[in-house]
């Protein structure tokens, strides 16, 4: 940025644009290069002082500029408010050069390789090289990340971005993409092109009157040699104003005074060579400036009008022949104000069509309402503003209010919607996608057309566009149109099934006979091995909590068996020692990851205990837990008469329990189980 604007222009212009802010506006200043940080959170406009502050301090580096974070970090701060009913708009200043931070991870694997390469470059011209290679390889994804997830988000929550760039080499194409997404009102201009960096303060003035009804009410540029005194007058349709100097270096001294002969100091200042003049109580006449020092300087004066230009009738969209019919009113606060109100009122179009040629245009009055009517004989953009030409009923000059900058386009003699196809984003190729286009026609005969992909870029760096068999393919038909007839038309969209992944842009033509070729853009997206990583680690991260949930239920939870059943009495026959439980269980799986490791089952067969002499459909389950706790429970068929009976050393009489009951089993219990009699030892 510090290239494109040498005398740091931008902190000025931004500073005017503080300063014409109210005090119930809230602001936010967001910084960014290779990344985006805010240096002031959302703070109310009254505080311009400390806004203004953190505007001389930014600085510049140089090193990249990535819309991305910028607008990333302005939806974040959008989050703060919570009133949906808030007027709410990002204004997005820039060279308008889109440099992704190629080091950034979400651009994987591309950061790597850059990494890689960059890494063993010595000169220079090499590096330069290398960031340019990547650099292209990285913008077609940074495109769509911004346009699927980042200015959705913006949206949401009710915002609308207007852009300002300040070079010839500004990414127009995009820019305006976004600007045209998160528009509510398509007919207005919210992007703006500065010619100079005297150009940019006017350009931020433009964005705060797509809001607002703010104009410029005097501007001169001129030289002063020791002394300098003018006069800039002010209508009583002015609400307030502010004045600000620009010099081109310090020591201009500068005074103001209004109309009944008060004087004021200038209540800001940038670097010695800004200076502002804001909430100054506003009286209609003649102020005064004087000037002292030597040097060039702009004055300017930023006024919010009482009245305010509304056009009504415009379309963001005519088709080929359609005429453009416009009203034009005059409005104080929302009320429509008649012409009876006024000495003398007229209106000044201005209108260039998409050869940049100035276009005469003048109003026609029909009952008491300002009508336009064009008939446009060129297709594309149009680009119009109205200006208000009026004498109050002294016969005063009214001071020329513009309106929005507003624009149109015309189609040609096809006209065809959608302009732009998106295809979507997929994991997997073998899929064949199709998408309607409305053709309709114009022409005064058929006509015959058929599509051709002009051009696929791919960001895989495996792409190799010889191969067709993994490339996206088109599938158009050739079709015909009677004249002014419409027709809807399947556009597909092949994927085969190992397909390249990465992203993919197209051009679509449409050739006939009687016109030139024209373009619908489409674009498609195969998610690469490192993006499907994001669809693989939630439920990755879920399986990970299910596995940890699980150990820590196993660890902190269940305990390892422990004690000795020591025999009292055994059946007739049958030979049984001592039983050491911590032993019963063999293997690590058994002993170590088994959800029920911490249970023992003594049954006839199949348990961890087996007693031959036990009834088949008697069975026991001892449960041990952390902290030594031990239980043991009878786990017969509910059907059963199988009864245990556990006995306590501080008790005499037995604690008998049946089918599904259980009990805590303390130190030297002695546990009966049919025709066994053992002693629990907790060793």
């Amino acid at each position: 940025m510090k290239q494109t604007d040498p005398r740091g222009a931008r902190k000025i212009a931004a500073g005017i644009f503080v300063n014409l802010l109210e005090p119930t506006d809230m602001i936010s200043i967001i910084e960014f290069e290779k990344d985006a940080k805010v240096l002031l959170p959302l703070t109310a406009a009254s505080e311009k002082k400390k806004a203004i502050e953190v505007i001389e301090k930014i600085g510049e580096t140089g090193e990249f500029t990535d819309f991305r974070k910028a607008l990333e970090v302005a939806s974040k701060e959008l989050e703060k408010v919570k009133d949906g009913k808030i007027s709410k708009m990002v204004v997005f200043f820039t060279d308008g050069i889109l440099e992704p931070d190629l080091t950034d991870p979400i651009y994987r694997p591309y950061n790597r390789e850059y990494l890689k390469e960059i890494g063993h470059a010595k000169q220079a011209s090499q590096r330069q090289t290398i960031r340019n290679k990547f650099t292209e390889l990285v913008i077609p994804k940074a495109e769509r990340i911004i346009h699927e997830d980042v200015l959705p988000g913006i949206m949401e929550k009710g915002a609308e971005v207007y852009a300002i760039a300040l070079t010839d080499k500004a990414n127009t194409i995009l820019l305006r993409d976004i600007v045209d997404k998160t528009t509510r009102h398509p007919e207005e201009n919210h992007f703006f092109l500065a010619n100079s960096y005297r150009d940019l303060t006017k350009q931020f003035i433009k964005v705060l009157g797509c809001r607002r009804p703010i104009f410029i009410a005097y501007e001169r540029d001129g030289v002063v040699k020791g002394f300098h005194k003018e006069n800039v007058f002010l209508d009583p349709y002015i609400q307030n104003v502010n004045f600000s100097l620009i010099a081109d270096h310090r020591g201009i001294d500068i005074e103001l005074s209004n109309p009944s002969g008060k004087k004021f100091p200038y209540s800001t200042e940038i670097g010695g060579v800004f200076y502002d003049f804001s909430d100054i109580p506003f009286e209609a006449g003649e102020w005064g400036v004087q000037l002292k020092g030597e040097g060039k300087f702009t004055l300017l004066a930023m006024a919010k009008s009482k009245i305010e230009i509304d056009v009504k009738g415009l379309r963001k969209i005519y088709k080929c022949k359609d005429p453009v019919e416009l009203t034009i009113r005059l409005l104080s606060d929302g009320k429509f104000l008649p012409e009876e109100n006024f000495g003398a009122l007229d209106y000044s179009i201005s209108l260039r069509n998409p050869l940049g040629k100035e276009i005469e245009s003048k109003t026609q009055k029909q009952k008491g309402e300002f009508k336009f009517f064009y008939n446009p004989d060129i297709q594309g953009n149009y680009h119009l503003s109205v200006e208000l030409k009026a004498k109050d009923k002294q016969s005063r000059e009214i001071l020329p209010r513009p309106s929005k900058e507003l624009s149109f386009q015309v189609e040609r003699a096809l006209f065809i919607t959608p302009r732009e196809i998106y295809f979507g984003n997929y994991l997997l190729g073998g899929k064949k996608i199709v998408r309607k286009v409305d053709i309709e026609s114009c022409l005064e005969e058929r006509i015959e057309m058929e599509g051709e992909i002009s051009k696929i870029t791919c960001s895989n760096k495996y792409f190799n566009s010889k191969d067709s068999s993994r490339t996206p393919q088109i599938n158009l038909n050739k079709f015909s149109l009677d004249a002014g007839s419409k027709k809807t038309v399947d556009i597909g969209l092949e994927l085969p099934k190992k397909v390249y992944r990465g992203d993919y842009k197209g051009v679509i033509r449409i050739f006939s006979n009687r016109i030139d070729p024209q373009a619908i853009t489409f674009r498609v997206h195969i998610y690469t091995f490192w993006e499907m990583l994001k669809f693989l680690i939630p439920p990755l991260v879920a399986l990970l909590s299910a596995i940890g949930g699980y150990f820590v239920y196993i660890w902190g939870y269940l305990g390892s068996p422990f004690g000795v059943l020591m025999p009292i009495k055994v059946p007739t026959g049958d030979l049984l020692g001592s039983i050491k439980l911590s032993q019963v269980r063999r293997g690590l799986f058994s002993r170590w990851f088994n959800w029920r490791r911490n249970r023992i089952l003594i049954k006839n067969k199949g348990g961890e205990i087996n007693l031959s002499a036990l009834p088949a459909n008697l069975q026991i389950e001892l449960s041990f837990y952390r902290r030594g706790k031990a239980y043991i429970r009878n786990q017969s068929p509910e059907d059963s008469a199988q009864r245990i009976s556990v006995e306590e050393p501080d008790f005499k009489t037995p604690f008998v329990r049946g089918p599904g009951q259980s009990l805590s089993l303390k130190h030297r219990s002695i546990i009966t189980l049919d025709g066994y009699q053992f002693r629990f030892e907790r060793i």
